[in-house]
């Protein structure tokens, strides 16, 4: 029987085959969005658009229990910080808790890939709030 946390077992048996051959680096580049390292520069005013609400809604419906807990936590270069975990989407890809804030302040060094991976997300649309979008200006 598979976890929840994935939609299928094939699923599942992938993201678990990319944690014994790479370990969480592994599933980060079989199975990652979003794990990009932007630079300070951040846009005078976040982009909140179809892609940003996909990701929001998608990050919320992350069950809780699929968080991989870390020892630390990542500070953005614009001053944004990720809590100590990641988390498995309901279509079984990782991402952090940035995911939101990089495609709301910083849209511009997202890869086209990652982009597209945002734009199959299937858990709708959700308005994200101010703690989200994490913009330092705001």
């Amino acid at each position: 029987m598979y976890s929840r946390r994935y939609q299928t077992e094939a699923q599942q048996e992938a993201v678990m085959e990319s944690l014994r051959k790479g370990g969480v680096d592994g599933v980060y580049k079989d199975h990652g969005l979003l794990y990009i390292v932007p630079s300070a520069k951040v846009s005078d005013e976040p982009t909140i658009d179809a892609l940003t609400r996909k990701m929001t809604a998608a990050f919320r419906a992350a069950d809780d229990d699929t968080a991989f807990g870390f020892a630390g936590v990542h500070t953005c270069a614009c001053g944004a910080q990720s809590d100590c975990t990641d988390v498995v989407l309901p279509n079984g890809t990782v991402t952090n808790t940035l995911c939101v804030h990089y495609l709301a302040c910083h849209r511009d060094e997202v890869p086209a890939s990652e982009l597209e991976k945002v734009a199959q997300l299937d858990s709708g649309e959700a308005e994200p709030s101010p703690d989200e979008i994490y913009h330092p200006q705001s």
